[in-house]
């Protein structure tokens, strides 16, 4: 479960200008490869769902340098660094 884990932290650290179209263009996905499934066009719905999951692996990877380029105000936040990477 660590890509889950990964998306979930990620991706709720984003924007709305990023996060929403994101979510959206998810959601159509997954419908639409609901609807291919229940017309037994199963290569096109696991062919939907395996683009939600990369609109969703992006938002994660690239969604502040999205927004960095759709906004030329917004700083990232900074991640704080664990006990265990600070110098002795």
């Amino acid at each position: 479960m660590d890509i889950v884990d990964y998306l979930i932290t990620y991706v709720s650290e984003l924007p709305w200008m990023v996060k929403g179209p994101g979510f959206a263009l998810m959601v159509y996905l997954i419908f639409r490869s609901v609807g291919q499934f229940m017309t037994l066009r199963w290569i096109k719905a696991a062919t939907s769902l395996v683009y939600a999951l990369i609109v969703a692996l992006v938002m994660a990877r690239f969604g502040h340098d999205i927004a960095a380029f759709i906004d030329k105000d917004y700083k990232p936040p900074e991640w704080e660094q664990s006990d265990k990477a600070k110098p002795a």
